[in-house]
């Protein structure tokens, strides 16, 4: 099942520093859909890439929100 993956050194990506995110965050789902199997999400990337923009789902303690990031 999908559980997310926990934002540490990647908060400094130039890609992820736009959305405030920060060490220790967990990202659940990219632009609706659950992130978490990482074979599954692969497949993916190529979508959200050519989409311009994602909008990702956040866990911060226990506080949810969502934050747009613009890609290259």
């Amino acid at each position: 099942s999908a559980s997310g993956y926990r934002i540490d050194n990647l908060a400094q990506s130039p890609y992820l520093s736009q959305t405030g995110l920060q060490p220790g965050d967990v990202i659940l789902s990219v632009n609706g859909r659950p992130v978490g199997d990482l074979n599954q999400d692969r497949l993916e990337i190529d979508n959200v890439l050519a989409q311009g923009s994602a909008r990702i789902e956040v866990q911060r303690g226990a506080r949810r929100f969502f934050v747009t990031a613009s890609l290259p």
